[in-house]
Parts: C-alpha cells; structure tokens; sequence
C-alpha cells in the first residue's frame, strides 16, 4: 500500500476572541490560581490549628497525668509511713509485755 501524499491540515490560528487562547484567558487563569491559593492558605491554616490543638492536648493530658501520679505517690507513702508507724508501736508493745 502506497501511502498518498496529500497537503496537511492548516492548524487554525486562535481568535482574539477565543475565549481559551484570547486575552481573556489569562484573566480567567488568574482568577483560577487566587481561588486555589485561596484554598491551599485555607488548608493549612486549618492544618497549623489543629497541630497546635493536638499539641496543646498532648501537654495538658501529660501534666495531668504526672499530677495525678504525683498525689497518688504522695498519698500512697503516707499511707506506708501510717502502716510503718502502726508495725513500730505494736513492735514495741510486745517488747515491753516480756
């Protein structure tokens, strides 16, 4: 099969008025591009919040929980210190029935 040579296609040129090659594209691109910035700025703001958020939880359960744990120690010792006390007094009233 022989292949027959025939004259290309023209490529239209664009328009003026075209609205996707005219002069109004560029408007429209740029309109398109602060809308998306608009949004990518929105995202990441929203994003930065809610690291700080998560951030600010984090620390807050972690103090409580090292106060929580403090008392707890403190209450549990006085209460061996109690329990010493009590073993030292009843220690020392067997030694002096003998």
């Amino acid at each position: 099969m022989a292949r027959s040579k025939s004259a290309p296609t023209p490529i239209p040129t664009p328009s003026e008025t075209d609205r996707y090659l005219g002069p109004t594209y560029k408007k429209e691109t740029d309109s398109k591009f602060k809308q998306h910035d608009f949004l990518i700025y929105a995202v990441l703001i929203i994003v930065g919040i809610t690291l700080i958020g998560i951030v600010v939880a984090t620390t807050n359960m972690y103090l409580d929980q090292a106060h929580y744990n403090n008392d707890t120690y403190k209450e549990q010792s006085g209460e061996f210190q109690t329990q010493l006390n009590n073993l030292q007094t009843q220690v020392n009233i067997l030694k002096n029935k003998k």
